[in-house]
Parts: C-alpha cells; structure tokens; sequence
C-alpha cells in the first residue's frame, strides 16, 4: 500500500509566489517529508500491532486443536475483547473455514489464501470486501503451523474506516489532505469518500498528466515529493511507502 499526502494551493498568486520563493518551496518540502514519514511509520505501527495479535493467536492451544467448536469460541471473546475487527475468522489448509460474524464458506479463491499457503508467513491483502459484513476491508492473515506444516491459517478483517480515520484525520495546515492509494493507483483512502474505491489516480480519464506521473512513481514504490495538478488545483504531493 502507498500512502500519499497532499498540499492543495487554490490560488494563483499563492501559485506564483511559491514559484517565486524557493525558501518557502524548501520549507514546505521539508515538512510535507516530515509529516508523510511521521503518518507512514503510525499507521505501520497499527498495522503491526494487528499482525501481532493474529500472530499470537496462531499458536495457542486452542487454534491448534482442530476442534472448531473451541476455535470458534476462543476467536468469538478474542474479537469482543480487542474490538478493532471486524470479525476474526479461521479457515483450514483447503480454505474451508467460518468466521465470528457468523459466515461460513471458503477463501480458497482469496489471493492472500494462497499467499499464507506459498509463503508461509504473515500476509496483508489489499482492500477487498469483508464476506460477513459486506464492507470495505484489509485482511492480515498468518499460518497456523503444526511440525513445520501449515494445517490453517487464522485472519482479521481491519476495517477500511479505522485506517480512513487514522490517516485522514491528521493534516498539514489549512489546505494539507492525506489520502492512501493502493499498488495500482486505486484510492482506497481519502477526505472526499466519493473518491474511495471509484478513483485512479494512474489510469482515469480524469487525472492530470502530472498525476499520473506521481502515481507511476509511487506504484514503482518510491518514496518523494512532486508537484502536480487535480482538476485545476495546483498540488505539492509527498508520498511514501507503508
């Protein structure tokens, strides 16, 4: 996932004077960097703390007793006792599994299932919709390993309005705006939620030539700062990595 952070200037004398001062450019620069690194590092920490829990889980009796009666149980006061989820779910090495929302069914089709399977490690999706509630989500999966061998995999579905609330909640100044765009570009984060999951900054029709420029080099993952235009606002864009 990219995360970028955005400084809108609506005026075009601000334009010109910013053209105009290079000092003030540096100054914004520096703290766009700032803020951008601070903002990303917050919500890896998060999202760390997410992957903890569920890596934690992996290895406890009871998600290692093959009795889905017990993990059902365990996963249900673990789900009520954190509260960040939007239900935790469990599923076995052929992807059959049910969660504490009440599904039932298979991720076997689900590309973070074959993720866990292949690499045998802790995975985060990206964004997709949760099969119990039917909202915008991000899985972080882990294995469950017995002897070396992966017999399951245990998951928790983050809900896309935690992490919106996280990253758009924090702004630089007045005119500052935080959004999060996945590795192809998509905007799953933003103020204006018209444009969550409907906007490409890569590809649309819409998006400036400058903007698809900024976008190529954040699906490359690089992490910098550039400025570019969105429907007639000139922008100061820094972005970095998650």
């Amino acid at each position: 996932i990219s995360l970028i952070m955005l400084v809108s200037v609506t005026s075009l004398d601000s334009v010109s004077y910013w053209k105009s001062s290079a000092l003030l450019v540096r100054q914004v620069e520096e703290t766009l960097k700032l803020q951008i690194r601070a903002l990303g590092t917050e919500v890896s920490l998060w999202l760390a703390d997410s992957k903890s829990d569920i890596e934690l889980w992996a290895n406890t009796a009871e998600l290692n007793s093959d009795n889905p009666a017990v993990i059902l149980q365990y996963l249900t006061r673990e789900d009520k006792r954190v509260g960040v989820y939007d239900g935790l779910f469990y599923a076995n090495a052929a992807g059959d599994g049910f969660s504490t929302r009440g599904w039932q069914g298979s991720v076997k089709e689900r590309s973070y299932y074959q993720d866990v399977l292949k690499k045998g490690t802790t995975v985060v999706s990206e964004v997709l919709q949760n099969k119990s509630t039917g909202k915008l989500t991000v899985i972080i999966a882990t294995p469950i390993k017995k002897n070396g061998q992966i017999v399951g995999l245990v998951g928790g579905n983050v809900p896309m309005d935690k992490i919106q609330e996280l990253v758009v909640g924090t702004k630089v100044g007045d005119t500052g705006r935080n959004s999060i765009i996945d590795g192809k570009g998509l905007v799953i984060a933003h103020p204006n939620k018209d444009l969550i999951m409907q906007f490409n900054i890569a590809t649309d029709k819409d998006a400036s030539e400058s903007l698809k420029e900024l976008a190529n080099k954040m699906i490359k993952k690089e992490s910098g700062i550039g400025s570019y235009n969105f429907k007639g606002m000139d922008l100061i864009g820094a972005y970095v990595q998650i």
